[in-house]
């Protein structure tokens, strides 16, 4: 008796079961995984992996570069715009003062040296 009523429970999960991997079977592979662990593999992946961040860092460092670059020609075209370095009086052009521009300049240095002092000890 007990037999039969195990035998009611457990038929229906099966056949449920086989039904619900046949349709998740379209979706994903049911197979087991195979892992595979090959020392020639994890090497050359090591080795990838550090020359990938090698690379990562010298194209961190170019953007920096790059960055500064901009950022000083940016002040610069403002310095233009403004009047800061060139300015027009009475149809005449004259030069600002360079002690100004050089102190800007200095400064504009040390802001982005600092950047990078940073940006190296990281």
């Amino acid at each position: 008796m007990k037999f039969l009523s195990i035998l009611k429970r457990v038929v229906p999960f099966a056949i449920t079961l086989g039904i619900g991997l046949f349709i998740a079977s379209f979706f994903v592979s049911i197979q087991a995984p195979v892992f595979e662990f090959k020392k020639n593999r994890s090497w050359s992946q090591h080795h990838d992996c550090h020359k990938s961040k090698r690379t990562n860092r010298e194209m961190r460092k170019e953007i920096l570069d790059l960055k500064m670059e901009l950022e000083a020609a940016r002040s610069e075209v403002e310095r233009l715009v403004h009047g800061e370095i060139f300015t027009h009086r009475g149809g005449e052009r004259n030069v600002g003062e360079e002690g100004s521009r050089k102190a800007a300049e200095s400064a504009e240095r040390e802001k982005f040296g600092a950047l990078r002092v940073c940006w190296v000890s990281l």
